[in-house]
């Protein structure tokens, strides 16, 4: 049932941070905007024992900041780009549209496929920005402001401020590629509010304490990095479509892949420092942006649809809503499992209800996975 997605971490450099070593080694050649530290799933597991071995490697991570980091590096020249701009190729693949089987768009011209695909990289490249500005910078601001318990240290404070500083730099690329791709192809679509930022804003609008919003924030931010990654491998190796989506999605990713194993690592500091209360509220938010992440987005498609002249929109978005209006199919919510099992989440049944409630697990997956690691 879960996708995975193998073929960009194939092409990607990769390294090691081992636990015992004070230096990031390298395993294969890649030539790109950036060198990227890589951490693999075994290093992961080997530090997840003791909080020393998560500050360890956070060290690591802030030290090699400047060598693997989009910002501190060429980056993209986004007026080169620009020239070399092929009108013939798509902008986006039509696999991943939400309605790409539907009779409707079957049936439509192909100059409006062709629109309706380059709408899809503008709402790609604009969901891409809700996350690092609305999702990611608030909770980092909140670990730099000392908010957020047992996140406090100065390495997780100065990874924080690392990180804001990429998420600066991944919205301005978003924001240029748009403005490339709308000005190309003549568009001036409007993007409303993502079904992640509108459920995250509700929830801690029904929130009465702070500590409460700065973890539901917290925790909708570790699944938006421990997803980004797949999010972006979508598009980051397709040499069918527009060499400057190829090119802008594969620099993001980069950074990306080191915040998601980054974010998993503090996952697990936060969960033993917070108080039974906290740990409490946390095992019952952290399930919920899984969904939320999952959202096919079809209110924002029946405006985009509607704003670029498609008479079947109502029908096409309305068929699409009788599915679902989520595909969890698309998303591989595996590692954010994984991570509530390791982090302890998963030894209280509130934990293990509030996935169940999600109809993320089930009992039985739950059964195999502690029968698992008794044997490790």
């Amino acid at each position: 049932m879960l996708t995975l997605f193998p073929n960009y971490v194939k092409k990607t450099k990769q390294f090691t941070v081992q636990p015992d070593k004070s230096e990031v080694v390298s395993q294969s050649s890649h030539t790109g905007p950036a060198n990227v530290p890589l951490i693999t799933d075994s290093s992961f597991n080997e530090a997840a024992e003791t909080d020393s071995h998560v500050n360890n490697l956070m060290q690591k991570i802030v030290k090699v900041w400047g060598k693997h980091s989009v910002v501190r590096s060429r980056g993209l020249d986004f007026e080169e780009q620009a020239l070399i701009f092929n009108p013939e190729k798509n902008d986006f693949l039509e696999s991943l549209l939400p309605f790409a089987e539907q009779e409707a768009y079957y049936q439509a011209p192909e100059s409006m496929k062709k629109k309706i695909l380059s709408c899809g990289w503008i709402i790609y490249n604009e969901k891409t920005l809700a996350i690092e500005t609305e999702i990611v910078t608030p909770a980092c601001n909140s670990i730099i402001n000392g908010r957020i318990p047992g996140l406090t240290s100065s390495c997780f404070r100065e990874f924080a401020s690392e990180t804001l500083v990429d998420e600066a730099y991944h919205s301005y690329m978003v924001t240029k590629a748009n403005a490339i791709t709308r000005k190309e192809r003549n568009l001036d679509v409007q993007v409303p509010l993502f079904t992640l930022v509108k459920e995250l804003n509700a929830y801690k609008n029904s929130l009465s304490l702070d500590w409460e919003k700065d973890l539901a924030q917290m925790a909708t931010a570790i699944v938006s990095e421990v997803f980004i990654s797949d999010y972006l491998s979508l598009l980051s190796t397709d040499q069918n479509i527009q060499p400057l989506n190829t090119a802008t999605v594969e620099a993001h990713m980069k950074d990306e892949l080191v915040h998601g194993y980054a974010f998993k690592w503090l996952t697990k500091t936060l969960y033993k420092s917070l108080s039974p209360e906290q740990q409490m509220f946390f095992c019952k938010i952290l399930p919920k942006p899984i969904r939320w992440f999952a959202s096919k987005e079809l209110d924002i498609w029946g405006n985009v649809l509607q704003q670029i002249g498609f008479k079947e929109h109502k029908s096409l978005i309305e068929e699409c809503r009788l599915k679902s209006d989520q595909d969890l199919q698309k998303i591989n919510y595996s590692p954010i499992i994984k991570l509530a099992s390791e982090s302890g989440i998963f030894a209280t049944q509130i934990g293990i209800k509030a996935f169940e409630d999600e109809g993320l697990i089930s009992n039985s997956s739950i059964s195999k996975m502690g029968k698992m690691r008794s044997k490790l």
